[in-house]
């Protein structure tokens, strides 16, 4: 009679503890993310220093950056060229180009990356 009772007793303590056990509810809020965005400019003559390359991004974490850029005649500030970039870096190839990286993301193992696909020449006119 006894074990009847005990287990009896011992279940009716273990469904109370079930359903009586509550989770206190909590107020979730939203964390805002802050982003470190910055808004950079650059200006970089070019190697003869007759023209002047200006150069605007937004500088954050991601490694692909998209340039706005303008090409100016140092003298007469004549606007040369202008356009936009998505990529890693612009910089001066020669007085008549500019060299812009290519973003080239994850490489397969066996795949061979040539020079042509690092990097993108804008001619200037």
């Amino acid at each position: 009679m006894p074990k009847k009772y005990l287990f009896r007793f011992i279940t009716i303590i273990v469904i109370a503890l079930f359903f009586n056990c509550k989770s206190k509810k909590m107020n979730l809020k939203e964390i805002p993310i802050e982003q470190n965005l910055k808004k950079v400019s650059k200006e970089i003559l070019s190697p003869d220093k007759s023209k002047k390359l200006i150069l605007s991004y937004m500088e954050d974490l991601n490694a692909r950056k998209e340039f706005n850029y303008i090409v100016l005649n140092s003298k007469t500030k004549k606007e040369l060229i202008r356009g936009s970039f998505i990529g890693l870096k612009m910089e001066w190839n020669n007085n008549k180009s500019i060299k812009g990286y290519l973003f080239q993301g994850i490489v397969r193992e066996n795949y061979s990356v040539d020079d042509s696909n690092t990097y993108k020449i804008i001619q200037i006119k």
